[in-house]
């Protein structure tokens, strides 16, 4: 039954979350997204310095943007934002080096035209996992109230 099926994830668990709401938008009634990968491109274009040596190992699991562009753009939730039905609740971190806040500021902008019911936490003062405990209890609270209001069976 759709109406009783969240997805919730972070990192590429925030991905999964955003590609299965775009890519099957009838099996979920909602999804919660913590610091979610939203396009590989730049994703792999923005890897730190240290991870250059690695480069290639991520061509070889995700993709190469120069010969699987078709791929990479398939699976991208930026470019999938017209499918996205489901309510969403996202948190990210400010400063989380990974994230594209730009980005990720006109995805939000984007789905909230489209009439997507979004609810964005930007932590100006977060990298990627929350480490202000008054931050994490506000990040469960929301998540709660979200599913609570999500989630219920209606009568």
């Amino acid at each position: 039954n759709p109406k009783k099926i969240a997805i919730f994830g972070g990192g590429f668990g925030g991905f999964s979350a955003l590609y299965n709401v775009s890519a099957h938008p009838e099996l979920y009634n909602c999804a919660v997204v913590q610091y979610g990968l939203i396009n590989f491109f730049t994703y792999i274009k923005d890897v730190p310095p240290y991870f250059k040596p690695r480069l290639q190992m991520m061509y070889e699991m995700i993709g190469n943007p120069e010969t699987d562009a078709e791929q990479l753009r398939a699976i991208s939730p930026v470019f999938h934002t017209d499918k996205i039905k489901a309510p969403l609740l996202i948190f990210q971190g400010a400063k989380d080096e990974r994230a594209n806040i730009s980005e990720l500021n006109q995805f939000v902008r984007q789905l909230k035209k489209q009439g997507v019911p979004v609810t964005y936490f930007l932590k100006q003062k977060e990298r990627t996992v929350f480490r202000s405990e008054s931050n994490r209890m506000a990040l469960y609270e929301q998540i709660e109230k979200f599913l609570d209001n999500n989630m219920r069976v209606k009568r």
